[in-house]
């Protein structure tokens, strides 16, 4: 069972979402995909708007919200997109990495634990192979505590 979870929030009015450095643009460093993202260097906002605009892709859009955490790395809407981003294409490992990431600067953030929740029930799948049932009774005792905290925070 493919779970794909596709909440995009919106860029402006979010924890770490509306930020500018010094000067108005932020710097942004270079080595993301060969140029994937259609924004190279802008402002937090419009390198979260240009991932939105291309989630259907999530291979371009994790490219947007790399360079929008590598531009703030406070910024819980950009972590939180880019696990989204991650999730949808089943690299599970690095979605639970930025959602916890997510979570550990705003640990009341619901979206950010749903994502947690979502990944770790997909990673775990529908049943446990033999002699791995340990884990996945794990990964979704993890998954339901995550979804029970996104129910709390929402």
């Amino acid at each position: 069972v493919l779970l794909v979870v596709l909440v995009l929030i919106p860029t402006s009015g979010g924890k770490g979402a509306g930020k500018k450095k010094k000067g108005g643009k932020h710097k942004v460093a270079a080595g993301f995909g060969a140029g994937l993202c259609p924004v190279t260097e802008g402002t937090l906002d419009q390198l979260l708007k240009a991932g939105e605009q291309v989630f259907k892709r999530p291979e371009v859009a994790e490219d947007c919200y790399k360079r929008a955490v590598s531009a703030d790395k406070s910024s819980v809407l950009a972590l939180y997109n880019l696990g989204l981003s991650q999730m949808n294409q089943r690299r599970h490992e690095e979605a639970i990495d930025n959602f916890e990431q997510a979570i550990s600067l705003h640990s009341r953030y619901g979206e950010a634990y749903f994502g947690l929740g979502s990944t770790l029930y997909d990673k775990a799948g529908p049943t446990a192979a033999a002699g791995q049932a340990g884990s996945h009774k794990k990964l979704l005792n993890r998954a339901k505590a995550a979804l029970k905290k996104s129910v709390e925070f929402a």
